[in-house]
């Protein structure tokens, strides 16, 4: 390899080849070729994706080591093979010492230097033919990991008080996870990362202007406060009740003023109409 590297060295050096058509050689040398066998036939795909250029500027690379009277590389034919070995690179140093790597001309053509024996045997199987198999089994393990939403979902303590800071409000937080959980059991969601998936969710949220419905049950509170601190008794109209039970039906949220309101429904001391609570499909009756 000693030999290999002071032919990239010099190739380096060499002021008239482009910083590409450097990078192309040091794929091919560095990454490619196998010194066991004395082969590396990448495709030209291939090496614009390891040097991050198109196929074509990977084209271009290789004509510029391979231009010239004294060049540094030689493609040869193979003389048979895959369609995706048909021709080897041979790089040389401009003493006239050769180095076999390898690479595919994707045109077909066959090019042979003068003086260079060209190689006979047919190409049975490509000595580094990139495997899909990494790609195959990382997607298989990513389906594997992914998982539907676990029944005990919550957030952590450092993503809810980041919530929080999103979203104003714990009820909020709450509201928003409501509907992020039921969306994704409704559709049957697989993610590996559920605490990832809600920030994304909260982020969008909080992104959203402030509805109607929000001001509506705000007004709602102040009125259960008024209707605590008054001496007429913790008596709603229909009117004031329909927003709290508007909201616990989207949301699954019901009002801290449990003390005026009762639990939710369908506990035994929720205080809310039975039709209010049927219009809105919460009650026996609409069930």
């Amino acid at each position: 390899m000693a030999e290999h590297h002071d032919i990239l060295w010099a190739i380096h050096a060499d002021t008239k080849i482009s910083s590409t058509a450097k990078c192309a050689a040091t794929a091919l040398l560095l990454k490619f070729y196998n010194p066991g066998t004395g082969r590396c036939d990448p495709s030209f795909t291939t090496i614009g994706k390891v040097i991050g250029r198109s196929r074509r500027s990977a084209i271009k690379a290789i004509d510029e080591l391979k231009a010239g009277d004294d060049p540094w590389l030689v493609v040869e034919s193979t003389k048979g093979g895959s369609q995706a070995n048909t021709n080897s690179f041979r790089f040389r140093s401009r003493t006239g010492v050769t180095s076999y790597t390898g690479a595919e001309n994707d045109t077909g053509a066959v090019i042979v230097a003068t003086g260079v024996e060209s190689c006979t045997g047919p190409v049975s199987d490509p000595a580094h033919e990139l495997s899909i198999e990494l790609s195959k089994n990382y997607e298989g393990e990513r389906r594997t990991r992914a998982k539907r939403l676990p029944n005990d979902f919550g957030l952590d303590p450092g993503t809810h008080e980041w919530a929080l800071s999103r979203l104003g409000s714990a009820d909020a937080v709450q509201a928003s996870m409501f509907r992020f959980a039921n969306h994704h059991r409704a559709i049957g969601s697989r993610f590996v990362d559920w605490t990832a998936k809600a920030r994304l969710w909260i982020d969008e949220d909080a992104r959203k202007p402030p509805d109607r419905g929000s001001s509506v049950v705000a007004a709602a509170d102040r009125l259960l406060n008024k209707v605590r601190s008054s001496d007429s008794g913790p008596t709603l109209t229909d009117g004031q009740w329909e927003p709290i039970i508007a909201r616990f039906a989207k949301t699954g949220i019901w009002t801290k003023h449990v003390d005026i309101c009762g639990n939710a429904p369908p506990a035994a001391d929720c205080g809310a109409p039975k039709h209010l609570l049927a219009k809105y499909g919460l009650s026996e009756e609409a069930a």
